[in-house]
């Protein structure tokens, strides 16, 4: 069986804040022309490690969950980093010494792509957009109720948030399928 590929051929890299809108539709580009890819590269190293198919089910999230326990890892970081990252900040504050690894990054967007899906295949009133507002979360793809208005989720600052989690030794398996009852309780009839 082929091994995982990491992300690494988006144009412009992931660095949104400072892009252009033009370099902004060419990752929403980039997005829908790999979207299908990522979740089979999701598929392969979820069945590597847990084994069986990933159905777009809200069931599944549950082991999806039991899958970031076992392949979200961290790296240390040099001390080097940890000095530019902890300078000038106020005495007290925790800083980990170790950032999530680049699989795992790799693997965040791809694990937000398939939070996403499920929800998708699950309301059909909501669509992926991108977010081109110059607040957090601008360039990623976010999930939109299909009326115009706000964002509903922004899976990839969540699922990132998970990570954290599982990096931290807080997360539990059923964590994603609780995120999606919480964001499903939210969603007013009209969208169901």
């Amino acid at each position: 069986m082929n091994s995982y590929h990491i992300i690494n051929d988006t144009p412009y890299g992931f660095e949104f804040h400072e892009q252009t809108n033009s370099q902004l539709k060419a990752f929403e580009r980039w997005f829908y022309q790999n979207k299908e890819h990522r979740l089979e590269e999701l598929q392969k190293e979820y069945d590597r490690v847990i084994g069986g198919h990933l159905d777009f089910s809200v069931e599944s999230l549950l082991n999806l969950g039991k899958f970031m326990h076992r392949d979200i890892t961290t790296v240390p970081l040099s001390e080097e980093k940890y000095a530019a990252i902890t300078e000038g900040l106020p005495e007290g504050i925790y800083v980990p010494d170790y950032d999530i690894s680049i699989k795992s990054r790799s693997l965040v967007i791809d694990i937000a792509i398939y939070f996403g899906e499920v929800f998708l295949r699950s309301h059909p009133k909501l669509c992926w957009e991108q977010n081109k507002s110059k607040s957090d979360g601008r360039g990623f793809m976010d999930i939109r109720i299909n009326d115009g208005l706000a964002p509903f989720l922004g899976p990839v600052g969540l699922i990132l948030c998970v990570a954290w989690k599982v990096a931290k030794g807080t997360f539990t398996d059923d964590n994603l399928l609780k995120l999606y009852d919480i964001y499903d309780g939210d969603l007013s009839e009209n969208y169901r």
